[in-house]
């Protein structure tokens, strides 16, 4: 790859893309799609003090396209006249948009807490997918080196050529760099929540930001998420999902369970049912999780939840330590009935259910 430190990040945010970049040195970079040149939105200067680049391209151009070029330039010495600059290099990648109408396959992982190759055989060993999601705890926000190894992986499972998807864990949010997590992820208006548009699929993505409250000695009072959320609800109650055929929804924090939202976990809880009632309304097949790191099963009308919800909740990520044990979900979206199946990094079959109801699939 000569000059990128692994292969972009194609990351769906509303109806764009947000390709991410990731240089092994300092320097300039730019990306083209067909005519079109993307630059990096900072007031006409290209930024080079930085080895992380991020770029939003619609996604119609991308789909119609198919490929994309990456540019960059190492900028040895930004001096006030003539800087001393590399070469321009570039790379060129296919990109293979979802254009399927049905039998779409979705790999989900969450809570990897830095277990990248074990998240790395989970997600390959699904076979080939469409989409691939990181939704959360991908580690401590503790150096640069933890944030890069986020695209990394993806770089490694999409090969830059698929879309991705990810939200933001409550463990992302700690650690001196944890202001840094959103450069390396797609956001939108500066928020890791947003609804996404993207091939047969429409949904929304939420962010529940830490697991307590704001004056938990835990966090020094660095943190403001309870007002955060109460914006994210406003947010929220705005959106119209797309009318597409296949609508789900994403988040860390299963916030409607009694078990993750017990003891000091429990926050909230009258503005996290109003989050509920939100859910309901855009009419979504399930919403999708992780943070427990046991897999599970919640189906709607549960009387054990937290408050009620007109959607199943699929936990779709474990994580075992003693010995290491990583669990995701391949999401097949079919018309007939979409189905999970909890795949571990060592290529087997944990459990093959129905998302509609739960019910063991042979």
């Amino acid at each position: 790859m000569e000059f990128l430190y692994c292969d972009p990040s194609v990351m769906v945010v509303r109806n764009s893309y947000d390709i991410i970049v990731n240089t092994l040195e300092e320097g300039v970079c730019y990306v083209k799609v067909g005519r079109k040149t993307y630059h990096e939105n900072n007031s006409g200067i290209m930024p080079s003090v930085t080895l992380v680049h991020k770029f939003r391209v619609p996604q119609k151009v991308l789909d119609e396209k198919k490929e994309y070029i990456v540019f960059y330039k190492a900028v040895y010495d930004r001096k006030t006249n003539f800087p001393e600059v590399g070469k321009l290099l570039k790379k060129k990648y296919t990109f293979r948009p979802i254009e399927k109408s049905d039998d779409v396959k979705v790999f989900y992982t969450a809570d990897i807490h830095c277990f990248w190759e074990e998240a790395e055989k989970c997600a390959l060993g699904a076979g080939k997918i469409d989409m691939y999601i990181v939704n959360g705890d991908f580690g401590e926000s503790s150096s640069y080196d933890n944030l890069r190894m986020l695209n990394r992986l993806i770089g490694n499972v999409t090969k830059g050529e698929i879309p991705s998807l990810v939200g933001r864990g409550n463990h992302d949010t700690r650690g001196k760099l944890a202001e840094k997590v959103t450069d390396y992820m797609a956001t939108y208006d500066g928020h890791a929540y947003f609804d996404f548009s993207v091939g047969p699929i429409a949904g929304v993505i939420f962010d529940c930001g830490e697991d307590k409250y704001d004056n938990h000695p835990e966090y020094r009072s660095l943190n403001f998420f309870e007002q955060y959320r109460k914006d994210e609800l406003k947010f929220m109650r705005k959106v119209k999902l797309a009318d597409k055929p296949f609508k789900f929804a994403v988040c860390h924090i299963p916030f409607m369970s009694a078990t993750a939202m017990s003891g000091q976990f429990d926050i909230m809880g009258d503005l996290y049912k109003e989050w509920g009632k939100t859910v309901d309304k855009m009419g979504v097949e399930f919403m999708i999780c992780g943070h427990t790191h046991r897999i599970d099963y919640i189906p709607d009308g549960d009387k054990k939840d937290k408050f009620p919800h007109a959607y199943p909740v699929i936990v779709g990520s474990e994580l075992r330590t003693d010995p290491t044990l990583l669990i995701g979900t391949l999401v097949t979206l079919s018309k007939k009935g979409s189905v999970a199946t909890f795949i571990s990094h060592d290529g087997k079959v944990v459990r093959k259910i129905s998302i509609a109801d739960g019910k063991k699939i042979d």
